[in-house]
C-alpha cells in the first residue's frame, strides 16, 4: 500500500511523510497542518468510536468514511468470489469468523450470495462475529467456539469449509486447526480476505480474495491530489475490485458437494 502511495505521489511531484505515531493519535504535522492532506488507513476500533476526525482534506482508505473521500473495495463481490470458488470445489457447508463491523457483514453476505446461488444456506450457527476481532486470539476463540457446537469427531466433518473475515484471521486458525489435530487442507478448507499474510508466515499459500494494495495506494494519492486541487468539489469514492487467488489452503471436496 505505501509502496503504491510513493509511486503515485513521484507521479504528479508530491512529497509523502510518513509521521510516527502511536494509538491512533494524530501526528503532529498533521495537527499543526505542516501538510497538505493525509491518506489513512484507519483501524476498525477508530472507525465504530468516530475517532476520524482530520483538520485536513484526507482520504480514508477501505473504510468507507461519510467525512472523507475513500478508496475501497468491492467487499461483497470479493467475498462472492471466495464463496463462489468454494462452490465450485464441491463445498457446500461453510462456516465464517470475524469481527462485528459493516465490512465483515459485507463480506458475509457476499459468502451467502455465492453459497444461495447453488440452493444452499450459511447458518447462523456456522458463523462467529466479535466486537474487536481481527487478529490471532479473537480467531482462536471464534474457532474454538464453532468446533465446541460442531466437533470434528470420528472422521465426520460438520461443514468442510473456513472462510475468515482476512488473512491474518486464516493464519491463525489455520494454526490452531492443526494444533488442534484438524489436517487444512485435507480434513478442513481454510480461506480468507485481502491477500495479506502475517509477516514472518512461510507456511502454505492461503486461499484469498486478493486487494490490489498497490493499485489503492496510487488511487489514494490521485484523490487526494484531485481534493487539494478543487476543495469544494463533489465526494470522491472509488471502488476497486478484488481477484481470487486459489492457493493452497482449499482443496476439491472428495465425493463431491455435501448438502445441509
Amino acid at each position: 500500500l505505501l509502496k503504491g502511495v510513493c509511486a503515485g505521489a513521484r507521479e504528479i511531484g508530491l512529497e509523502v511523510v510518513l509521521p510516527v505515531c502511536s494509538h491512533g493519535d494524530m501526528p503532529l504535522v498533521v495537527a499543526r497542518k505542516q501538510v497538505d492532506g493525509v491518506i489513512r488507513l484507519l483501524g476498525q476500533d477508530e472507525v465504530d468510536q468516530r475517532r476520524t476526525a482530520c483538520p485536513l482534506p484526507w482520504v480514508s482508505v477501505l473504510f468507507d468514511v461519510p467525512e472523507a473521500d475513500v478508496v475501497t473495495v468491492d467487499n461483497f463481490a470479493g467475498a462472492r468470489k471466495v464463496g463462489r470458488h468454494l462452490c465450485g470445489l464441491g463445498h457446500r457447508k461453510v462456516a465464517f469468523i470475524g469481527p462485528e463491523s459493516a465490512m465483515a457483514l459485507e463480506r458475509l453476505a457476499g459468502l451467502r450470495a455465492a453459497l444461495n446461488e447453488v440452493g444452499v444456506n450459511l447458518p447462523d450457527e456456522r458463523v462467529r462475529l466479535r466486537a474487536w476481532a481481527g487478529g490471532e486470539e479473537s480467531a482462536i476463540a471464534m474457532v474454538d467456539d464453532i468446533l465446541k457446537a460442531h466437533p470434528f469427531a470420528k472422521g465426520g466433518r460438520p461443514f468442510t469449509a473456513l472462510v475468515a473475515y482476512n488473512d491474518y484471521m486464516a493464519v491463525a486458525a489455520l494454526r490452531h486447526l492443526r494444533s488442534r489435530g484438524i489436517r487444512v487442507p485435507e480434513d478442513l478448507s481454510v480461506a480468507g480476505f485481502d491477500g495479506a499474510v502475517p509477516r514472518g508466515f512461510r507456511g502454505i499459500k492461503v486461499t484469498t480474495s486478493t486487494i490490489p494494495l498497490e493499485l489503492m495506494g496510487a488511487e489514494a494519492v490521485a484523490i487526494l491530489d484531485r481534493r487539494l486541487r478543487n476543495a469544494k468539489g463533489p465526494r470522491q469514492r472509488v471502488v476497486l475490485d478484488t481477484e481470487i487467488f486459489p492457493g493452497e489452503t482449499v482443496v476439491p471436496l472428495a465425493g463431491g458437494p455435501q448438502v445441509t
